[in-house]
């Protein structure tokens, strides 16, 4: 009984590290667009 409510407590660890792993990359997935949409913008400001 203790040694499912040890691997119970590690799938918890694990599936909450997997949302904060899969925040993170969508953060700087957002991150590196948004860096790519001021450089493209600045260029774009450049010429007008």
């Amino acid at each position: 009984m203790k040694v499912v409510l040890f691997s119970q407590e590690i799938y918890n660890m694990l599936k909450y590290m997997d949302i904060v792993w899969l925040m993170s990359t969508i953060n700087i997935i957002a991150y590196a667009s948004d860096a790519k949409k001021n450089k493209y913008n600045k260029k774009i400001n450049r010429f007008n």
